[in-house]
């Protein structure tokens, strides 16, 4: 499951529980792996942490409370853009605004051009 949520974060199917997808992301990146660790297949002899953390750890479910917390709308660009910094990619106002797929500058009249910028400045 872990796999499929880096290889397919909007796959077809049944709908997953809310905020399901991004609860999981934010916790493989809370343990620092990255989409490149995901697909890696020598990740074992390079770090037996994070593959221990992908592999061989049973998942734990999610408090409902986490999920709600973590996908309060005024969370997603900063969790957008942590995700994009863990990754080794830029965060702009552009690149924010597809991954969150709005335009640029819906992205700054929802949360504010001053959060935006923040966000962008690190």
């Amino acid at each position: 499951m872990k796999r499929a949520i880096a290889d397919y974060p909007y796959f077809p199917g049944p709908k997953a529980p809310e905020g399901l997808m991004d609860a999981l992301k934010l916790e493989l990146a809370a343990h620092g792996i990255t989409e490149e660790d995901l697909w890696d297949v020598n990740l074992k002899e390079r770090d037996p942490e994070k593959h221990r953390i992908l592999w061989e750890i049973p998942a734990t479910p999610i408090p409902r409370r986490f999920l709600k917390a973590i996908n309060h709308p005024k969370r997603a660009p900063a969790i957008a853009a942590f995700m994009m910094r863990l990754n080794g990619r830029k965060v702009t106002r552009a690149t924010l605004a597809r991954s969150l797929r709005i335009s640029p500058a819906t992205l700054c009249r929802r949360y504010g051009k001053k959060e935006i910028g923040e966000l962008c400045s690190f």
